[in-house]
């Protein structure tokens, strides 16, 4: 556990291209000197936790193709579940906001939806 713990320190790069399987993203803050993540043709990335705005060293942000990322009702889905698991109340839907550090974004074919969870406010 100690070697993943300081290889997840010194990650700069992340590259999950074409994890179809991918659902979400949790824990970002565990790599705290990310610089780049890829998430391009993640087609069933729904969510990505709030911990993103805490990369402060994130620069490059691609998600290109990640067509069902915020899309209401899959974000409903994912309260009600995250609900249900760890038995509390259905809250607000999560949110995130991107680091200010973030210099290139691709968010081609993404489809997003401007809501509560993603109010598209850069």
């Amino acid at each position: 556990m100690l070697l993943l713990q300081q290889v997840l320190q010194s990650l700069k790069i992340l590259n999950l291209k074409d994890s179809y399987n991918l659902f979400e993203i949790r824990k970002l803050s565990r790599i705290p000197h990310l610089e780049t993540l890829i998430l391009w043709s993640c087609h069933r990335l729904v969510y990505i936790y709030e911990t993103i705005g805490e990369l402060k060293n994130l620069s490059v942000l691609n998600m290109t193709g990640c067509k069902n990322l915020c899309k209401r009702e899959h974000t409903n889905l994912l309260v009600r579940l995250v609900a249900s698991t760890f038995g509390g109340a259905v809250g607000e839907q999560p949110t995130f906001s991107f680091p200010y550090s973030l210099h290139q974004l691709f968010l081609k074919y993404c489809y997003l939806e401007c809501t509560d969870s993603f109010p598209l406010s850069f």
